[in-house]
């Protein structure tokens, strides 16, 4: 009976330790002078059209604060986000938006490795080239970005010393350009606002984040949406919809459950109360929002009472497989075309590797050490340790690069349904986690969602849907 405790308190700790791995990884007719406009809706009986590029969880670093010490590599070693290469990443999907027939980009936070006010005033100027070359640019901020206590640089032969972080009130200064100043609409309670792009399309930026939190530091992970930010949301999302107006939603949190049991097991990925909220948001009118956060790309979906949301959720540049993604909003036929790309080259030394197999590598090789340490702190020995790790890795990197059905590997799916066979009862509620991830029905990286019914399809046409 001893032998069957101590293996259930480590199928406990299993559990815990996804939570644990998740906070490491954890020009055309568009007018920025929108300030003091009010809804518009069609106008002369034209059909609203619009593209987007969204990139996510840029976590940038600002190389200056230093990536050659002992405690930056320390830091590493349990934060497998490719920090050194954070800027050379961030110039990389620059390039590509540039690239990109995308009127408007959206970020969804993080835009920072901790807070560093030096590298937020560095992704600014970032922004402000990508505006410069004719693209109207939106942020919101992450659970990463405002009055973070582990805004650190890392000089050579010391420890880290504590670098400024910023305010809410400093945040919006600094980006006051890329949605603030423009904003049509601010909530008083948050840093939430709207901007109005385009006649009759809104784009309903939600910041759900605790950076005012009083709790343990887990705690600022985790997402929430004040009483009065909600109440302001849903009168703003009820006068959208008497004005024949679509509205587009970006947060940095989750707002509906990719996977059975992600509440549970990864709830700071979430904004919390989401079934409700989302349900909330859906009967006010919004159907899709566009979020980041959990570094991976997959697309999910509330339905309730004939009402739907669609959170379509983007991974982090400095994660592989490190995409961005591109959506065009036809509003003649009510549909939405998303497809992804993934940065496939950086100025930074990759050692001759191609970028994403470098990438990939650095997440591969980083990961189980990471995953088996974690689970011996624990109390779990070596092997086990290592045979729950060669099920998890991969998994995880199979819900990074979304569309998981395609990518299942034969002997995980073997491993999990030996693991689900031990007869007990917490390692089956552990492969049934794990089955949840891989059996994930819903397209990710190239679809086309129907607005009048919320059906996602995986995209067979090309090329993209483009506006001229």
């Amino acid at each position: 009976m001893g032998g069957n405790m101590k293996q259930n308190r480590f199928l406990q700790n299993l559990l815990l330790l996804f939570l644990i791995l998740s906070v490491a990884f954890l020009s055309f007719s568009c007018s920025k002078d929108s300030k003091d406009k009010g809804p518009v809706g069609p106008v002369d009986g034209s059909y609203p059209s619009i593209t987007i590029g969204i990139f996510s969880d840029l976590h940038y670093y600002d190389p200056a604060l230093g990536t050659s010490s002992d405690a930056f590599a320390d830091y590493l070693a349990q934060d497998r986000k490719m920090l050194a290469e954070s800027q050379a990443i961030l110039e990389a999907a620059l390039n590509m938006m540039m690239a990109e027939q995308v009127e408007v980009v959206l970020v969804p936070g993080d835009l920072t490795k901790d807070g560093e006010k030096q590298s937020h005033e560095q992704v600014a100027a970032y922004l402000a080239q990508l505006e410069a070359s004719g693209k109207i640019v939106y942020v919101i901020p992450g659970n990463h970005d405002i009055q973070n206590p582990h805004a650190f640089s890392y000089p050579d032969g010391s420890d880290p010393v504590a670098v400024a972080s910023v305010t809410p009130q400093e945040f919006k200064t600094i980006y006051n350009q890329f949605g603030f100043e423009e904003a049509i609409a601010s909530d008083p309670n948050s840093l939430s606002y709207i901007v109005q792009p385009k006649d009759s399309i809104w784009v309903l930026a939600i910041d759900g984040c605790n950076y005012n939190s009083k709790f343990p530091e887990l705690s600022r992970i985790a997402g929430d949406l004040k009483p009065e930010t909600m109440t302001w949301i849903k009168s703003k999302l009820q006068e959208a919809q008497s004005s024949g107006i679509t509205v587009f939603g970006m947060m940095h949190h989750g707002l509906v459950e990719h996977f059975p049991s992600m509440d549970a097991i990864f709830p700071d990925y979430l904004i919390y109360d989401w079934r409700d909220k989302a349900t909330e948001l859906a009967a006010a009118g919004l159907n899709i929002i566009f979020t980041g956060h959990h570094h991976a790309n997959d697309i999910a979906q509330l339905t309730d009472a004939g009402n739907y949301v669609i959170d379509v959720q983007t991974g982090a540049t400095v994660t592989w497989p490190c995409p961005i993604r591109i959506a065009a909003f036809d509003g003649e036929n009510n549909t939405l075309e998303i497809i992804t790309k993934h940065i496939e080259s950086i100025s930074s030394n990759t050692g001759g590797v191609a970028f994403q197999d470098y990438a990939k590598n650095f997440l591969a090789t980083g990961l189980p050490p990471i995953v088996i340490a974690e689970l011996q702190t624990l109390g779990m020995d070596q092997a086990t340790a290592t045979q729950f790790a060669q099920l998890v890795v991969p998994t995880l990197m199979a819900y990074y690069y979304g569309d998981e059905p395609l990518h299942q590997d034969p002997a995980v799916l073997a491993g999990i349904n030996q693991v689900m066979s031990s007869g007990d009862p917490l390692a089956f509620q552990f492969g049934m986690l794990l089955l949840g991830i891989w059996n994930d029905p819903t397209p990710d990286n190239s679809v086309t969602i129907d607005f009048a019914t919320g059906k996602i399809s995986e995209k067979t046409s090309s090329p993209l849907f483009v506006f001229k």
